[in-house]
């Protein structure tokens, strides 16, 4: 099922994406908070990642493609996620975005269709972003 927005939609990853989520995870602008550095993912290791999120009905993450359309054609351009989800509790959220659409709201657009969907379709009731203090923009989503 894909959130529908104005400017975005936001759809579930897919292998079609691995390209496009391993550029934004080997980026230290839009990968500032990673855990595994130096930046060094590959298609291969996503793609592992991808196959060890089995069906479970007690799946406490999302991961969500961040979607442009641009010319009725979507183009992904981010990634928005969640996890730590504590039952109908609370959630932390993550997004990486291509830097060519910092400051164009489509940020903004994505975490308010992500933060309606955790409050109101997962009942949480807290929800956390962490960023980094050089990102002003991202600070000012938080």
């Amino acid at each position: 099922m894909a959130l529908e927005g104005d400017l975005i939609r936001l759809r579930e990853e897919r292998d079609s994406d691995l390209p496009l989520l391993v550029k934004l995870r080997n980026d230290l602008d839009t990968q500032a908070w990673g855990k595994a550095l130096p930046p060094d993912y590959t298609e291969g290791m996503y793609r592992q990642r991808m196959e060890d999120r089995k069906f479970s009905f007690d799946r406490n993450d999302g991961r969500f493609i961040i979607e442009f359309i641009e010319n009725e054609e979507p183009i992904g351009i981010g990634y928005i996620g969640f996890s730590s989800v504590t039952y109908r509790m609370d959630a932390t959220v993550g997004i990486m975005l291509d830097k060519k659409y910092w400051g164009s709201g489509v940020a903004f657009e994505a975490q308010e269709l992500m933060l309606k969907f955790l409050f109101e379709e997962i009942g949480v009731r807290v929800i956390r972003l962490w960023t980094q203090t050089s990102v002003p923009r991202a600070i000012g989503l938080a």
